[in-house]
């Protein structure tokens, strides 16, 4: 670990805290990086900092720590001091505070504070929006801890990666890592990573507009639902633990890893909400769903749940005291909620509704291809739709399924 003590970037390295979003005052990036360098752990008062460059962490076990998510606020502009917000910090893939590869285990720790980007007040689309670095960019880094942040108007929020170009999970891991109360508006990848051989543990992170009040163009920008726009986009990793996710705009995605080794994700949610736009779409491994929310509220929303797998990938979701809840049907093909197209979908002691007019299937099974194995297994749960259109379970495959003791309440055709 690093050198006993606390280094003060105000009173020990003479940073100001005069920083205002898109200003050019005070460059406090060397006096970060002149307190993060001492190996010491690093406090940053109150107030609001601009920076300039990238601040390099390489001390295993640092602590990097602010007086509060809305006291003490980092400003990092997008390009050369006072210039403008176009380029972004330091080379393309690096972050705001970006930790080294061969740090030794533990990571570094980074708590209560924020990093409020720059963006135009009135983006016509994604285009107009400035390019932004990573808020953090790890490589190669296991156990690092974030805790008590807030990550505003970013691009990209907590970004780890296995190698510098982030393609292949046999070079290295920053598995082991703890993420907790932590609130982030980015455009792309709010949390990223793959290639993990140790547990992630994600508790009360919620992705939500936050700052936008009255901003129609940033809002309607983070929930356009976006095909590179991610609460979560998860590779490869031995398990993944979430805990009071919330989720409004961006999906949740975990994928089969972009390495060689394409082993998916095992991971469990529990008391999670996939709030009106976003849902939760997996391509391999399994995932467990537990007392959690899923709700749609806009047309253009994604499915609640997607599930595709690839040829003999094994690909299983199950959910167990969980809602299903749809205000609007969205306009996916053939309009479900669940869309199952090559895996297993169990769910128990559930409960799906719509509303009047919502013509919408609960759960679509289709195999896709080569034959597949696929299921749907549908025990205890409760179904209820006002609409005469409402069709409850269809299922499209040579494999068994299992569709016992559940309740149709309303217009339900089962």
């Amino acid at each position: 670990g690093g050198s006993i003590g606390v280094a003060n970037v105000v009173t020990d390295h003479s940073a100001v805290a005069d920083g205002t979003l898109g200003g050019s005052n005070t460059n406090n990036t060397a006096a970060f990086q002149a307190a993060v360098n001492t190996g010491k752990h690093v406090f940053i008062p109150a107030g609001d900092y601009e920076l300039v460059g990238k601040i390099v962490v390489s001390t295993s076990g640092q602590k990097i720590f602010g007086e509060g998510d809305g006291r003490t606020r980092l400003m990092p502009h997008s390009g050369s001091h006072g210039g403008s917000p176009h380029t972004s910090i330091g080379v393309a893939d690096e972050g705001v505070f970006t930790v080294t590869v061969g740090v030794r285990e533990p990571g570094p720790e980074f708590h209560d504070f924020q990093i409020l980007f720059h963006q135009p007040t009135a983006p016509v689309d994604r285009a107009a929006l400035y390019t932004q670095p990573d808020a953090f960019n790890i490589v190669k880094v296991p156990r690092c801890e974030f805790h008590n942040l807030r990550i505003i108007q970013g691009m990209n929020g907590i970004i780890f990666k296995p190698d510098a170009a982030g393609v292949s999970e046999t070079l290295g891991n920053s598995g082991g890592s703890f993420l907790n109360n932590i609130k982030m508006s980015c455009f792309k990848e709010n949390i990223s990573f793959d290639g993990f051989q140790d547990s992630m543990r994600l508790n009360n992170i919620h992705i939500w507009p936050f700052e936008f009040a009255g901003n129609a163009e940033l809002i309607a920008i983070f929930t356009d639902l976006h095909s590179d726009s991610y609460a979560l986009n998860v590779g490869y990793v031995d398990d993944l633990k979430v805990e009071g996710l919330l989720t409004y705009g961006p999906r949740t995605h975990l994928h089969r890893g972009v390495g060689s080794n394409h082993y998916g994700v095992s991971a469990s949610f529990t008391n999670c909400s996939f709030d009106t736009f976003g849902g939760f779409s997996m391509e391999k491994g399994i995932a467990q769903f537990s007392a959690c929310s899923f709700t749609c509220g806009n047309t253009a929303a994604h499915y609640m749940i997607e599930m595709t797998a690839a040829t003999l990938e094994q690909l299983t979701v199950l959910c167990s005291g969980c809602w299903f809840n749809e205000a609007l049907p969205n306009s996916k093909p053939d309009s479900a909620m669940v869309w199952v197209q090559n895996g297993q979908f169990i769910v128990t002691g559930s409960r799906f509704t719509t509303i009047a007019g919502t013509p919408n299937k609960f759960i679509f099974s289709k195999q896709s291809g080569t034959p597949k194995a696929q299921s749907i297994t549908a025990i205890g749960n409760s179904f209820s739709t006002a609409s005469s259109l409402g069709i409850v379970i269809v299922v499209d495959t040579v494999d068994p399924s299992v569709i016992i003791c559940n309740l149709f309440e309303g217009v339900c055709n089962p």
